[in-house]
């Protein structure tokens, strides 16, 4: 249902979509029948019909789960008295969650063209295909970080305020942003240096990685929430200012507290010009180079 509203919002620009030579309405179509397929894909299963009956919320299942490790994460940041520290710690969160995600099951949107073999003898545009692949790659970002991101939102808005959990949202943006950078990057180096077959075997080892990590974190972080230590602050190391989840943090400080000194100009610049580029770089460079690859 969240990818269905996502699409109507995007109702909002159609103007603009039909200006650039694109069908609307087609495009619309494609992308539904696409979010449709992403509830309906399952793992292989011996179980068929088990596994027909229960496919349709998988999805939905999935980013349940989500929504409750985010759980987690938000008591633990309102537990924290040290704002930056519990920065830290959502934004390296939401890094390796959409990591672990865009590689593990994002592969079957990422690497399939299928949709491409069906749809490009019919009458319908390279340009209107191309933007509902964008649009539909999109939607499904965006119902992830909704799910990782939620909770700890609302934790935030408890515990800081409005501005706060404002300032985050353009942080969790741009951390997603450099996430599927990342995931980018690392999908180029596979395909460099392994076969088809080993892009699949190594696919498979994240995936039984993000299933002890589901198992561990349901053992440790509710005794991790207990801990009185977790209330202590930190001091930030020199070689700590080269990790993002550090820029996000001291950035949304800033804001939370109004400190614009020489280090927090820095980290806010970071925070954006890094994403940013990141993205520019995908567009102009990663995606010709991943799209080639994918042919």
């Amino acid at each position: 249902q969240m990818g269905k509203l996502l699409l109507k919002f995007l109702t909002l620009f159609k103007k603009i979509l039909v200006n650039q030579g694109i069908d609307f309405n087609k495009m619309v179509a494609i992308v539904e029948v696409k979010l449709t397929m992403d509830k309906r894909r399952v793992r292989i299963n011996t179980n068929q019909q088990k596994e027909k009956k229960d496919s349709n919320n998988r999805l939905t299942v999935v980013l349940f789960i989500y929504g409750l490790m985010g759980l987690f994460i938000g008591i633990l940041m309102y537990q924290l008295r040290d704002i930056v520290l519990a920065m830290i710690i959502a934004h390296a969160y939401i890094i390796f969650m959409m990591a672990m995600t865009l590689i593990t099951d994002f592969s079957s949107v990422l690497l399939d063209t299928t949709d491409l073999q069906i749809l490009s003898p019919k009458p319908i545009s390279a340009k209107t295909l191309v933007t509902a692949r964008i649009i539909h790659i999109l939607i499904y970002i965006t119902e992830f970080t909704i799910a990782l991101s939620i909770v700890p939102l609302m934790f935030t808005i408890l515990k800081y305020g409005i501005i706060t959990a404002i300032a985050m949202v353009f942080t969790i943006a741009l951390t997603v942003l450099f996430t599927v950078f990342i995931t980018y990057f690392f999908y180029l180096l596979l395909m460099r240096f392994v076969s088809e077959e080993k892009v699949k075997n190594v696919i498979t080892y994240f995936q039984i990685v993000m299933t002890i990590f589901f198992a561990l974190a349901y053992q440790l972080l509710p005794r991790i929430l207990n801990l009185e230590v977790l209330k202590m602050s930190f001091t930030l190391k020199w070689y700590t200012y080269f990790l993002p989840p550090v820029w996000m943090a001291k950035t949304v400080e800033s804001f939370t507290f109004f400190k614009f000194d020489t280090l927090h100009l820095i980290m806010i610049a970071l925070s954006f010009t890094v994403p940013i580029l990141s993205f520019i770089s995908i567009n102009k460079y990663l995606a010709p180079v991943f799209a080639r690859k994918l042919s």
